[in-house]
C-alpha cells in the first residue's frame, strides 16, 4: 500500500545522519492525506465503525455493500463472548487500572491491562519464559494467552479452525471478555494473514481503541497488518 511505502520512506529520512525537515514534513503531509482517503474507503466499504465498545450491537452508521453480512456476523459473535463476563457492563480489569509506561522486547509499551498472545510452537518456547518474566516485572497482572502458531484466521464458525488458527479467538477474548486495553504479539509472523483475519482485527481494534504491539522474531509484517501496528521490534 501505498501509506506503507511513504512511512518506511519516512523512517529512512529519520534514520539519516541529517534529515531533510522539508522531506519529513512532505512525506508527513503525504501519510496525513492517505490516512484520510483509508478511512474513506472503511466507511465506504463498511460503513462508519465508531469506538462504542463491544455491548451494543454493531451497526454501522453508513451501509457499505458488505455492512449487512458484517452486522449479523460480528453481532452474534460478540453476543457470545459478552456472554462470558461476569458482568457484561464492565470490563475486567486484571490490575488497579494505572496506566502504565514500560518496555516489553524493546517495544515502548503503555496499558492499563495488558493482554499477551504467545505463539508457544516449538521454535518459540525458547523465549517465553524470559519473556514472561520480564513482563510481569513491568505490567504485573497481565493476561497471557498461548497459542500454537501464529495464523490470522478468522471465520463465524470457530469449530472449522486448525491447530495454527487459534490466534484471533485469544484476541477477541482478551479485548472482549478481558477488556484489554492494549495487546502484545510475540510470534514469528510466519504463518499466513488472509484478508478475513485482518479485517476481523482491524475492526477489534477500531472498536475497542485497543493497541497492538507486535514482536516477530523472523518476518516482518505485511504492509495490511504493519497498518494495525502501534509498535513492532525484530528480535
Amino acid at each position: 500500500m501505498e501509506i506503507s511505502k511513504s512511512r518506511k520512506a519516512l523512517n529512512r529520512e529519520y534514520d539519516r545522519n541529517t534529515p531533510d525537515d522539508r522531506e519529513i514534513d512532505k512525506l508527513q503531509a503525504e501519510i496525513d492525506r492517505q490516512e484520510k482517503e483509508l478511512q474513506s474507503l472503511r466507511i465506504a466499504f463498511f460503513g462508519d465503525i465508531p469506538r462504542e465498545g463491544f455491548e451494543a450491537p454493531f451497526d454501522p452508521a453508513t451501509k457499505g455493500p458488505a455492512a449487512g453480512l458484517l452486522k449479523k456476523v460480528i453481532t452474534a459473535r460478540d453476543q457470545i463472548l459478552i456472554a462470558l463476563r461476569l458482568d457484561p457492563k464492565q470490563k475486567v480489569a486484571a490490575n488497579d487500572g494505572e496506566v502504565k509506561n514500560g518496555e516489553v522486547g524493546g517495544i515502548k509499551v503503555r496499558s492499563s491491562n495488558l493482554g499477551v498472545v504467545l505463539d508457544h510452537s516449538t521454535s518459540m518456547q525458547s523465549h517465553l519464559l524470559a519473556l514472561r518474566k520480564e513482563i510481569d516485572k513491568g505490567f504485573p497482572g497481565s493476561l497471557f494467552r498461548e497459542v500454537y502458531g501464529c495464523a490470522l484466521t478468522w471465520t463465524a464458525n470457530p469449530k472449522t479452525l486448525g491447530q495454527r488458527d487459534h490466534v484471533l479467538l485469544a484476541m477477541e477474548d482478551l479485548i472482549i471478555v478481558k477488556g484489554t486495553d492494549a495487546l502484545y504479539w510475540f510470534s514469528d509472523l510466519r504463518d499466513p494473514a488472509p484478508h478475513a483475519g485482518l479485517t476481523r482485527l482491524a475492526e477489534l481494534l477500531d472498536r475497542s481503541g485497543a493497541l497492538l504491539y507486535v514482536s516477530s522474531v523472523d518476518q516482518k509484517p505485511g504492509d495490511e497488518l504493519e497498518e494495525l501496528i502501534t509498535g513492532f521490534k525484530k528480535k
